[in-house]
């Protein structure tokens, strides 16, 4: 039960009893308003103890029940909008394999998982009405979630650009407000430069789009179309193709993406040392 209901059911008796019911103080109110809502959680395994799909639903009363479609979870970048959802499950756009599985029940009370039921062992079987099916589904599902990890790679270099971004333009800012050395103007020019090529390498070159008929594609263009490909089909070519240049690329990227982040921190002590006004991804300053 949660909170709410634990105080209503306390409030009623107290009514049916004839005593004053209990009024709850700002803090019971507070806690009752950031209260997880109980829910349960049904996890799926594989014969080998891995996790293949996570299933969250209410609680509700009487007898209820869901439905697993055979999806299978892999480990990508959770979407976020807003605060955190504890009810949140992964991305699951693979079709699991033919084989024998278990599921268990538990529950969330407060963040507090509870066991309720299982394993319970049961299996599944593939129906065989696919024109081209895969010679090797395992290998296929193998490929997705190596791609997956290759994008999520792709995915933290573009944050972490975006921050080196917003914070040379802070610096530029802070020289265009308050003046500085040249050199450090020049070198955030740099900065500014190398980040708007790479940006191009990851996004493709916008102006050629607008001026021709189709540009290069980006890294980012070409990882994603390497993870959605069917699980119920080999891997085509053309991903195995577009996986390698995006491998190989990063490769190169990610050592330049790291000397920018020593230079632009470099920068960041220079104009503490000039003693200009704080801007976001600075160490907070003393008074």
């Amino acid at each position: 039960k949660t909170l709410k209901q634990i105080r209503k059911e306390a409030q009623a008796k107290a009514r049916k009893d004839g005593t004053t019911p209990p009024y709850p103080s700002y803090a019971d109110l507070r806690a009752e308003e950031e209260e997880e809502a109980p829910f349960l959680v049904f996890t799926i395994k594989d014969a080998a103890g891995k996790v293949i799909r996570t299933i969250k639903t209410g609680q509700t009363t009487g007898i209820a029940k869901i439905t697993w479609d055979y999806d299978q979870e892999i480990k990508s970048t959770p979407y976020l909008r807003g605060d955190a959802n504890p009810m949140g499950t992964p991305s699951a756009p693979l079709t699991a394999l033919p084989g024998n599985y278990t599921v268990e029940l538990a529950r969330n009370v407060g963040g507090t998982i509870t066991p309720l039921a299982g394993p319970v062992p049961f299996s599944i079987r593939l129906i065989n009405n696919f024109t081209l099916p895969a010679k090797d589904r395992a290998a296929v599902i193998a490929f997705i979630e190596k791609a997956t990890k290759l994008n999520n790679s792709v995915n933290a270099t573009l944050s972490e650009m975006e921050a080196l971004s917003t914070d040379v333009q802070y610096g530029k800012q802070l020289i265009f407000s308050y003046h500085g050395p040249d050199n450090l103007m020049k070198e955030l020019k740099s900065l500014e430069t190398q980040l708007k090529d790479l940006d191009i390498r990851f996004h493709g070159n916008a102006m050629i789009s607008r001026l021709q008929d189709a540009a290069e594609p980006g890294l980012a263009q070409r990882i994603q179309g390497t993870r959605w490909i069917s699980a119920n089909q080999d891997v085509p070519e053309s991903a195995i193709e577009q996986y390698d240049i995006v491998a190989g690329e990063m490769a190169k990227i990610l050592p330049q993406v790291d000397q920018m982040k020593q230079s632009v921190e470099k920068l960041k002590k220079q104009f503490d040392q000039l003693a200009y006004p704080w801007t976001p991804g600075r160490e907070i300053p003393k008074w």
